[in-house]
């Protein structure tokens, strides 16, 4: 094998082009901080660059440094706001670049301030949910994670 790249995870694997490599497969990694534990439900709250993260309980201790990994497939977007809903994580994200992955859909590269241009998350959807919300480089979106998604 060739290493082709060389860098941080969570900027590797926000990189678009290797999302495209994965197909289907792709995912992204977020840096976190271990705010707390929720005292009520087996999950931990986090703190990333983006806004808060839930998770399943986690064995770390508060202010303890953590990266998430998602699947792209798992990332769904909206443009409604964050209302009730079974689905713990909304980030408010803006669509970077879209790109045709396999027939029928699209990979978004979602991300934005106050991360750095290099950071971004993946999300794989159909081209007609792409052609429904209109989505368009620039535009801000809602990217929703489920809590048990993440690992």
């Amino acid at each position: 094998g060739r290493v082709r790249a060389a860098g941080p995870a969570p900027e590797l694997l926000g990189c678009l082009e290797l999302g495209l490599a994965l197909k289907g497969e792709a995912v992204s990694a977020i840096d976190a901080t271990v705010r707390e534990h929720d005292p009520d439900y087996p999950q931990t709250l986090l703190d990333s660059r983006w806004g808060p993260l839930r998770v399943a309980r986690l064995e770390r201790a508060p202010g303890d440094a953590v990266r998430v990994r998602l699947r792209a497939s798992d990332v769904s977007v909206d443009l409604d706001p964050p209302g009730r809903s079974s689905i713990s994580n909304v980030l408010e994200l803006q669509v970077l670049e879209i790109s045709p992955l396999q027939e029928g859909e699209v990979l978004l590269r979602l991300g934005g301030p106050p991360a750095p241009e290099t950071e971004a998350i993946l999300a794989r959807i159909t081209t007609r949910s792409r052609d429904l919300l209109e989505l368009a480089p620039g535009q801000r979106v809602n990217a929703r994670v489920k809590a048990v998604s993440l690992s």
